[in-house]
């Protein structure tokens, strides 16, 4: 693979280079060497790196440079391109420090990965974009992307949207705090990251309340003390940063059991907790997630799936003992 890539880098004229016959994603140590990294350093002009089941395209063109990565974003996606473009959008206005950004498409229509490919292009990040022919799971296209990943990993929703402040906050949670292996931001709507604070939640529980990022991400901070960070058993993964240590140290998402995402967040959460580490909420960190969009415009029972999760992770419980 690397001889092959030497020898494209004397080739200056090609704008998109497909180089075929690597061995499957995954399937073998060269293809968790390839990272944006490794290939600017060998072909030295690079807008994007595509990854496929056998093969790896490069898109050549102004070769412009960007900072090492702090953190590495990994959106997993199928279907719902306006939705993706609204994500990169955010990550291109309030990210605040240097990433990389990883796209994991899953079996999605072609004009739909035309849309988003474009608007990948255009922003001012180094970008992966793997590229399944089906739809191979939620789960199974998160780790795909991890297994890319430089930085810090942030494993977040399509259809959740960063706001001013947030990754920063985040950042700093998993690099000064000791033993927090991932955390998440507050977010709108139910469940457990949304501030309760009496009435002066309701601003901020209601997700129609503003539709203004920066508004809202003042309200959290507002409503919180800076770096408050409450540490819990388990968190969701609609928008968590790892450290980077712990999850070299824990692993990936179990795909296995927990095929289409639900539960394996529970389940990591489980595992890094028998290694010793914690995870947390940095309630100074506000995400909008609009929550369970490819369900409802895929027509998926959600409750349906929801509740296999449950069964597979109570029979894992079981088989620990």
């Amino acid at each position: 693979l690397w001889d092959e890539l030497d020898a494209i880098a004397k080739r200056t004229h090609d704008d998109i280079v497909i180089i075929d016959d690597v061995h499957a994603f995954g399937a073998s140590q060269a293809w968790k060497d390839v990272s944006w990294r490794s290939v600017v350093n060998r072909l030295g002009r690079v807008d994007m790196v595509s990854v496929q089941m056998d093969k790896l395209i490069v898109y050549r063109g102004s070769g412009r440079e960007f900072p090492e990565p702090k953190v590495s974003i990994i959106i997993p996606a199928y279907g719902l391109p306006d939705i993706s473009i609204k994500c990169l959008d955010h990550i291109e206005k309030y990210a605040g420090v240097p990433v990389e950004i990883i796209f994991v498409d899953n079996g999605s229509k072609p004009e739909d990965q035309a849309r988003v490919r474009n608007r990948l292009m255009q922003l001012p990040a180094p970008v992966v974009w793997v590229q399944n022919s089906f739809n191979a799971g939620h789960s199974i296209a998160i780790n795909q992307g991890l297994a890319l990943s430089s930085g810090h990993p942030l494993l977040l929703n399509n259809d959740a949207y960063l706001t001013p402040g947030c990754l920063e906050s985040l950042l700093w949670s998993v690099e000064n705090r000791h033993k927090i292996s991932a955390v998440v931001p507050l977010t709108n709507g139910g469940g457990m990251a949304v501030i309760q604070r009496g009435t002066r939640a309701a601003p901020l529980a209601d997700p129609i309340a503003s539709s203004d990022p920066e508004y809202r991400s003042a309200k959290a901070k507002e409503l919180t003390s800076d770096r408050e960070l409450a540490r819990m058993k388990m968190v969701p993964f609609f928008c968590v940063l790892f450290n980077r240590d712990a999850f070299d140290q824990i692993g990936s998402l179990d795909s296995e059991r927990f095929r289409d995402g639900l539960a394996s967040d529970d389940d990591w959460c489980d595992r890094a907790r028998r290694h010793g580490w914690r995870v947390g909420i940095a309630a100074d960190a506000f995400c909008i997630h609009l929550g369970s969009q490819t369900f409802r415009r895929m027509r998926i029972n959600r409750n349906v799936v929801s509740a296999h999760a449950k069964l597979r992770k109570k029979r894992r419980a079981v088989e620990r003992g």
